[in-house]
């Protein structure tokens, strides 16, 4: 592997390993509290929460596609 397909799958790693965290934390809401209920996880999520959400879910993907490209590199061209 060399140098750009390192950086590129260190990159991709670092946002698969923030996206991961960062939905299970919004998923978990730990600071959320309701009065109709004792577990955090049953409150209703804001529109701020569901947008974060979203993009700790795109960071995931966006991680995904850069490891997958970092291993297999671009397509050769054979003609």
């Amino acid at each position: 592997m060399d140098r750009d397909r390192r950086r590129i799958a260190v990159l991709g790693v670092a946002l698969l390993v923030i996206g991961v965290v960062g939905t299970a934390v919004f998923l978990a809401q730990p600071w959320r509290t309701c009065p109709y209920d004792d577990t955090p996880a049953a409150c209703s999520a804001l529109p701020q929460d569901v947008a974060a959400t979203v993009g700790f879910l795109i960071s995931v993907l966006i991680g995904a596609v850069l490891i997958i490209f970092a291993v297999r590199g671009p397509a050769s061209r054979r003609g």
